[in-house]
């Protein structure tokens, strides 16, 4: 399977927490304790087993060495000796883990998804791929924030479990609250494992539908008329600023201050122009 089209399914697969729990590091249960396989993972494995079997190809037709790879698959020498002294300084730190098994665990994911980096690094700054990239962070995100604007609402999971949606509910003590006066209300989780990781992923989306409101807007739209307002694109423009509502009030219910920060961020030149 070419891996252009392994790497979207993989980005539909990646708001889904579908997992199977294989070991628990710590006594009960703990989202960030627990070695788990995700439905992701298994597709990311399938990009790199691609990736290797076309780098054993190169090799062979080649007398490439393994760093001369590594400099060509990312943009300079500073970005590849980056790469490797982060991976050796994050190795360094399982001597000092608390949990040497968990520390181990994390640290081989990491090194996944530093080869996943190496496969994809190519593909991602292809024009065209980054278009249809955003476009599909800007629905997914859309579709996120519906689901997590209905689980604040209801102040509970949507039963949505067969997708990865973690059971949550305001009377669940390991549930992620918010205390707003006297009460404690659940921030909304979408179908991720905690509400950050939702709003790093909906910060996406955002930045996603901005480019494609830009795109769509011509210097004859901002002249402050009806004319210009009604003008071309309406309608794709009306879309595309009702996903940019939707997205923003689900990055608020997530009470992600980082992530409110670097969407505020983002979103004044957005505001500014």
């Amino acid at each position: 399977m070419p891996i252009k089209l392994l790497f979207f399914i993989l980005l539909v697969a990646l708001p889904l927490g579908t997992r199977v729990l294989i070991y628990q590091f710590t006594p009960g249960f703990h989202e960030y304790e627990a070695l788990a396989i995700y439905l992701s993972d298994l597709l990311l494995l399938a990009i790199i087993a691609v990736f290797l079997r076309r780098f054993r190809q190169a090799v062979k037709a080649t007398v490439y060495k393994w760093s001369d790879f590594i400099v060509a698959a990312v943009p300079g020498k500073i970005a590849a000796y980056g790469l490797i002294a982060f991976l050796g300084l994050a190795g360094l730190s399982i001597i000092l883990a608390v949990s040497p098994g968990l520390a181990v665990y994390n640290f081989l994911r990491l090194m996944l998804l530093a080869v996943f980096a190496l496969a994809v690094g190519k593909i991602v700054f292809e024009r065209k791929i980054l278009e249809k990239i955003l476009l599909l962070l800007a629905i997914l995100a859309v579709i996120q924030s519906v689901v997590g604007i209905l689980q604040f609402k209801t102040q509970s999971n949507l039963g949505l479990q067969i997708l990865g949606e973690s059971p949550v509910g305001a009377s669940n003590p390991d549930t992620s609250r918010v205390a707003v006066g006297s009460a404690r209300l659940m921030r909304a989780y979408g179908t991720f494992p905690h509400p950050n990781i939702l709003a790093a992923f909906l910060l996406l989306g955002l930045f996603g539908l901005f480019h494609f409101y830009f795109h769509l807007t011509g210097l004859k739209e901002y002249q402050g008329t009806a004319a210009s307002y009604f003008g071309p694109n309406f309608y794709k423009r009306s879309a595309l600023a009702a996903g940019i509502f939707l997205v923003s009030i689900g990055l608020i219910l997530t009470f992600s201050r980082t992530a409110w920060l670097t969407g505020f961020l983002g979103t004044l030149p957005f505001i500014i122009w």
